[in-house]
């Protein structure tokens, strides 16, 4: 019987730059991607302190559960997760709780969507124990 384990949760209190947004400044060209390394190096800053305070640990492996928290349904689903996750596991990596975001760190996740007009959120739960969601471990 495997021991059945919370998964941590780390709570980011506010949206993210969509990839919109990304596409938007990498077309300003250097400029452009001046801005984008000056936010991303904010996010993963915030990450780090957001862990920090959280109590979130490192994980050899982990499998992600990220719930996006919109005030409204006006932003596409795929420009939400998609420049999202990645600034969230690149954050993680320069923090330390996750040794890289590659195949070998991260086994897999899932998105959920939700609106709440009152509270703006990404919520992020980290699976460490394969079998909590029916994988395996490998040899």
């Amino acid at each position: 019987m495997v021991e059945e384990r919370r998964p941590q949760v780390l709570r980011i209190p506010h949206l993210l730059p969509s990839l919109n947004d990304l596409l938007r400044w990498k077309g300003k060209g250097r400029r452009g991607n001046l801005e984008y390394n000056r936010i991303k190096q904010e996010i993963e800053r915030e990450i780090y302190y957001l862990c920090t305070e959280q109590g979130i640990v490192w994980v050899p492996r982990a499998w992600f559960r990220f719930t996006w928290i919109e005030r409204s349904r006006r932003r596409d689903m795929d420009n939400i997760s998609s420049a999202g996750r990645k600034f969230i596991l690149d954050g993680l990596v320069s923090a330390r709780r996750l040794s890289g975001d590659g195949w070998k760190y991260v086994i897999g996740w899932e998105d959920v969507f939700r609106v709440d007009s009152q509270d703006e959120r990404i919520e992020v739960q980290i699976y460490d124990q394969l079998e909590q969601y029916g994988q395996k471990k490998e040899a």
